[in-house]
């Protein structure tokens, strides 16, 4: 061929050997190899490509073995003669492929694909393959005694296996430039070169089009690069033993003894050079850069080179990140992205309060030169699921968590109306370990009620939770399949009376109660209806009113649940504006949270009644005494202060929330006025499909609720009804 060139490799130093006999070269190999010369013979002109001269020997794998042997040279220590000056070459190119992993900006542009080196045919082998010169056989059966080490090693010890090396293969922007090895972890291709706009990555060189280590392109590399470079080579240096600990069944075929030893200590010399680099370029290193790397899909290397960042939160809400000790099996794992909403599809809502002091609700408090506001919670559902336990989440959401708890810090932007939100993650002992953010959010805005969330109401009943009752109230003008304006989707729970704590009935949890209609996510909330149609056929809770098509511009629905409420899921229109959570506090009742009762010392008890033409009262015996039933306030109202309710009533008549729901008047006697407050029949949910309104009426809430209101407004009556006026 017209351009071949010829390459002469010889040595000055060669052993002695015996005549007509082939002698092992042993650890001769060493000076053999930092002896040898290469050149073009007596002709003058360019070097040859010595790399493609030895990727083209008789071995599929000598491309692969080069580097092995250069990770076990004496090149690792620095600059050599002979071929170890090759191997420099090599290695030189090894840190290059491996800092693009980190270093490479665009996440799609390596993908690494397994290719098992087996014949497709039969079971792979080639003692039953019709194939047998098929390339994937083929190339497998050139690994000859190595042949295990390349194999899946969690399967070695099986004598019954069928033996299936592998081998991943590293593409970058669709075009092959290196692959993976279990003893030199990584080897680049011999033929691949970059061109054009990829001879500025700082992992490339600009006259070789080869990969190179970044430290080789002097000011090239910036702080955030040299940082990230730095933070990825330290994980794989903690990675490599145990990397290699999975091939203690193949130990023997390792090329020594000290290959895990000598990467290490290669990694650790590279560790030091970037120190130098970083010092002489006035470059600080940050120790809590988390690199980033995903583009290996399958074990082993997966684990070795991958750097999801990935961390860990236990029963309590403690953080811990990778490298922490004190982290048990039941930690859930995250990413700092899983914790918050998106803001590109999220617009967050302001709420109309004053003040949250004394309110049952948990929002994001964001200080407005010294006034205060509140806006929903962007935490997801994996946020709320971490951050709900022991006080975490009104540490976290009202930017006082102190120097030992995480805080979700919201600055707002009144000129451009975004609220911009920064997540700080802290350890127990105070430690930041990460920051997200800032992130800016959107802030809602629209029109008339629904400018504002606070303007419609929402109430629960009762004011406490027990894992002896079973019977929980909502009511909500924001009606969760409302096509436009607020909509609210209850977030149910679950007490666990042992923890003393109401923790979110998500998916996880949905699976352990055995309910059927779960999220699709893996913590999504277990909701009770959806597009108006009630889930798990009532097991968990009903739609009891909630007809919106009902003529009237007035919407509201009213929820029946087994479990108790942990807070509400705002959408407006169908857009995600984030989450308002209820406070779960001590065993005294209050209106400012939900009362968490665990005695379940209960007795039976007989109830009377007594239904007056004006008025009723009720009483009860408890086995040695009848006594009157005294009527208390146990409903607790998301945005309205019952206190200041009351007292406006005195003036003018009671508000539409509190004549359709329990209300919060507590009377002075036993005797309450024989009336009943009716709703619309056609707002009533038939899930049963009675069709007839009467039975529907006989059912709890369906059939109204107990008038205590002492000013209300009648704007017309008939020989049984009072038609009331509601202003809404």
């Amino acid at each position: 061929m017209q351009n071949t060139k010829s390459v002469l490799i010889n040595a000055e130093k060669t052993p002695n050997g015996t005549i007509y006999k082939w002698d092992s070269i042993g650890d001769f190999i060493k000076e053999f190899t930092g002896s040898i010369k290469s050149s073009l013979g007596e002709k003058e002109g360019p070097k040859p490509n010595i790399s493609n001269a030895v990727s083209g020997l008789p071995s599929s794998f000598a491309r692969a073995n080069m580097f092995t042997y250069a990770l076990n040279s004496p090149a690792v220590n620095g600059p050599t003669s002979g071929l170890n000056a090759f191997y420099s070459v090599l290695l030189d190119e090894w840190k290059g492929l491996v800092s693009a992993f980190v270093l490479e900006s665009d996440s799609t542009a390596f993908q690494v694909k397994r290719i098992w080196l087996v014949y497709s045919d039969a079971d792979g082998t080639i003692e039953k393959t019709n194939h047998i010169y098929e390339p994937k056989g083929a190339f497998g059966n050139s690994l000859f005694n190595k042949r295990q080490l390349w194999e899946d090693q969690g399967n070695i010890g099986d004598p019954q296996r069928i033996k299936k090396p592998f081998i991943d293969i590293i593409y970058y922007k669709g075009k092959v430039v290196g692959g993976t090895s279990p003893e030199s972890l990584v080897f680049t291709s011999p033929g691949y070169k970059f061109e054009g706009p990829d001879l500025q990555k700082t992992f490339v060189g600009e006259n070789s089009g080869k990969f190179t280590d970044p430290l080789n392109a002097e000011g090239k590399i910036d702080s955030l690069q040299l940082n990230k470079l730095y933070a990825y080579v330290k994980k794989l240096i903690q990675k490599v033993t145990p990397f290699f600990a999975k091939y203690h069944k193949s130990k023997d075929l390792w090329p020594n003894d000290l290959v895990d030893q000598n990467i290490g200590k290669f990694l650790s010399q590279w560790i030091e050079k970037i120190e130098v680099y970083a010092s002489n370029h006035s470059i600080v290193l940050n120790k809590e850069t988390k690199p980033e790397v995903t583009c290996f899909e399958l074990d082993p290397f997966k684990t070795l080179f991958n750097s999801v960042n990935v961390y860990y939160a236990n029963f309590a809400g403690s953080i811990f990140t990778e490298e922490d000790s004190g982290r048990d099996a039941d930690c859930i794992e995250f990413k700092l992205e899983d914790l918050l909403l998106d803001p590109e599809t999220t617009a967050i809502g302001q709420i109309d309060i004053e003040n949250i002091e004394g309110m049952p609700i948990n929002a994001l408090e964001v200080d407005l030169s010294g006034h205060k506001l509140y806006f929903t919670i962007p935490l997801s559902a994996m946020g709320l699921k971490i951050f709900q336990r022991s006080g975490k989440l009104e540490g976290l959401i009202n930017g006082k968590g102190g120097n030992n708890s995480s805080s979700l810090i919201g600055l707002y932007d009144s000129q451009n109306n975004i609220l911009n939100v920064t997540l700080e993650l802290k350890n127990d002992n105070g430690a930041l370990i990460q920051k997200i953010g800032p992130l800016p959010y959107k802030i809602h805005t629209s029109g008339g009620v629904d400018s504002v969330l606070g303007l419609k109401q929402m109430v629960v009943w009762p004011n406490f939770v027990n894992s002896n009752w079973g019977k929980y109230y909502l009511y909500s003008e924001m009606p969760h399949n409302n096509p436009t304006g607020w909509q609210a989707f209850p977030i149910m729970g679950n007490f666990d009376d042992r923890n003393n704590e109401v923790e979110v009935l998500d998916k996880q949890l949905g699976q352990n109660l055995g309910i059927k209609d779960l999220p699709s996510g893996n913590f999504g909330f277990v909701k009770i209806a959806e597009d108006g149609k009630v889930l798990n056929e009532g097991l968990l809770g009903k739609l009891l009113v909630g007809n919106i098509k009902n003529l009237s511009s007035f919407k509201y629905e009213i929820y029946e649940s087994s479990k108790p409420y942990k807070g509400i899921e705002v959408k407006n229109s169908g857009k995600s504006a984030g989450f308002i959570f209820l406070k779960y506090g001590g065993s005294n009742e209050s209106t400012s949270y939900i009362s968490k009762v665990t005695n379940s010392n209960i007795q039976p008890t007989r109830i009377g009644f007594d239904f007056g033409s004006n008025n009723s009262c009720v009483a009860y015996y408890d086995g040695q005494q009848a006594q009157l039933l005294q009527y208390k306030n146990r409903r607790i109202s998301f945005f309205t202060s019952d206190l200041i309710q009351n007292e406006s009533n005195k003036h003018r008549p009671a508000d539409t929330f509190e004549m359709l729901f329990f209300q919060n008047d507590e009377p002075m006697s036993n005797k309450i006025k024989s009336v009943l407050t009716l709703h619309d029949e056609t707002r009533l949910v038939d899930e049963k499909n009675i069709g007839d309104k009467n039975s529907l009426f006989k059912e709890s809430v369906k059939g109204g609720f107990t008038c205590y209101e002492p000013n209300i407004a009648i704007e017309d009556s008939t020989p049984n009804r009072h038609i009331l006026h509601l202003n809404k």
